[in-house]
């Protein structure tokens, strides 16, 4: 029958089993003082006090169950702040060609005006499903280097928004991975931990 002491060293109830840990590494649990298994009562007078630790450098092992961690401190993401570069060139060469052969397919006479809007939509979707998911990119790692460290550090998750958005479109595409981005966007803050898409 295992009794119930109090530990002056944690503040919380340990059991037997803990107190004869503390005992086998040769701290006194009743004065906090630090002696050897073959050190005497008499040594006890002769030695100054342990220092008490801190409550966030203590592991208590209880019998034979797995160590229990008394630090309750908050998650804390491991976000780097990476700063990647930015190219100018390709996305201002896309839009030129966008733009030019936008006003080409509009110029042709296809004798009725809802027939050009349908083709310069059609145009539009097409062209836009094979660089929307660069494009996005693109602009998250604009972002990336632009946004002050204060804005990107109150990221509360694991990766970072940022970075949770460019794997979320590579994984799932650009509709759904936009989507999945933003939502969590909105959890930010309001929950922490570990969450890849």
């Amino acid at each position: 029958m295992q009794s119930n002491l109090v530990s002056p060293v944690l503040n919380v109830t340990a059991p037997y089993s803990t107190l004869k840990f503390y005992k086998a590494i040769g701290v006194n649990m009743e004065d906090n003082k630090t002696t050897t298994p073959n050190e005497s009562e008499e040594s006890f007078e002769k030695k100054d006090k342990s220092p008490i630790p801190n409550d966030d450098e203590i592991i208590v092992w209880a019998g034979n169950s797995e160590p229990v961690d008394y630090n309750v401190n908050k998650f804390v993401p491991h976000n780097p702040l990476e700063r990647p570069t930015i190219h100018y060139v390709k996305p201002i060469i896309a839009l030129v060609v966008y733009v030019l052969q936008f006003v080409g397919l509009a110029l042709i006479p296809y004798g009725k005006w809802w027939i050009t809007m349908l083709v310069l939509i059609g145009y539009s979707v097409i062209y836009g499903s094979f660089i929307a998911k660069r494009t996005i990119i693109w602009l998250v790692h604009l972002y990336q280097n632009k946004a002050s460290d204060e804005t990107r550090l109150r990221c509360t998750m694991e990766p970072s928004c940022s970075v949770y958005m460019i794997l979320s479109v590579e994984k799932y595409g650009v509709i759904r991975g936009v989507y999945k981005g933003i939502r969590r966007l909105f959890r930010c803050g309001s929950e922490s931990g570990i969450d890849y898409p």
